[in-house]
């Protein structure tokens, strides 16, 4: 049986007067000769149970993987109260949160690996353009870097969906463009922090990207991951949409294992292309 154990951390949230706690699980054991992989998942909203999947590192690669519920989410403390407050929900608010984890885990000096989904991928490629300390190497999967483009994509998968189905969603946008869902919809972009593009050339670690042929994630909102990061592998996932890791499950395991344990890595050239 897989070795896994769950705990809380104790986070503390400015402009709170709540004791907040960030809730984990790790599968494996971080003690192994394996760096762990800290794994983020998206949203802003979503849990880390869809995420589980990657689990599957430790099974077969004994890499120790730690799973995570942002703040606001399943099994963190919820704050209800903060609905709606783009002051509130900001990149530097999850930032810290993760610094926090990683600080209770003790990870630093013995190194770490980060894998982002959507979301997740946006928060991960902001967070390693700081250079953390101990931070090793990056996955960032079906993540834009810039949210425009993440909004143009999205209208380009539409556009090739059949006329009823265009005009079905046309008609369901309508319905949504209520002062609540525009609302959410502003704190979102907010969160995501509109692009970390002028902060690529700080992010020095090896990068690999993912995204699905049919992802949301088009190539144009990851190509400048690409064009600008030195050390930096990008794969493309046929037969996927936005969840490869749940599209085409055994592929992708293979790639993210194959990028985590080859130690010569980077050697010899500066981009992996």
């Amino acid at each position: 049986m897989l070795h896994s154990q769950e705990a809380r951390v104790q986070v503390t949230v400015p402009s709170t007067n709540r004791v907040c706690y960030t809730w984990y699980k790790i599968f494996g054991h971080l003690e192994s000769h394996h760096v762990p992989l800290v794994v983020l998942h998206g949203g802003p909203g979503a849990c880390h149970e869809y995420m589980l999947p990657y689990r599957k590192l430790t099974e077969r690669f004994g890499i120790p993987t730690i799973f995570y519920d942002q703040l606001g989410n399943g099994n963190s403390t919820r704050l209800p109260e903060k609905n709606g407050d783009g002051a509130f929900w900001t990149e530097s608010l999850f930032s810290d949160e993760l610094n926090n984890l990683i600080d209770h885990l003790d990870l630093r000096k013995r190194g770490f690996d980060l894998l982002g989904h959507s979301w997740g991928g946006m928060l991960c490629s902001a967070y390693a353009c700081s250079q953390p300390t101990g931070l090793r190497r990056v996955i960032i999967t079906d993540a834009p870097a810039d949210v425009g483009l993440w909004e143009e994509a999205a209208k380009g998968l539409v556009s090739r969906l059949p006329r009823d189905v265009q005009e079905l969603l046309g008609k369901e946008q309508e319905l949504s463009g209520s002062e609540k869902f525009d609302a959410a919809m502003e704190t979102f972009r907010k969160i995501t922090f509109a692009n970390v593009i002028s902060r690529l050339h700080r992010l020095r670690s090896p990068v690999l990207l993912l995204n699905g042929e049919d992802d949301q994630a088009q190539d144009n909102t990851m190509r400048s991951f690409f064009d600008i990061l030195k050390k930096v592998q990008w794969e493309k996932i046929e037969e996927a949409s936005h969840n490869p890791h749940l599209e085409q499950p055994e592929t992708v395991i293979e790639i993210v294992a194959k990028f985590l344990l080859d130690e010569g890595l980077f050697l010899l050239d500066e981009q992996g292309k």
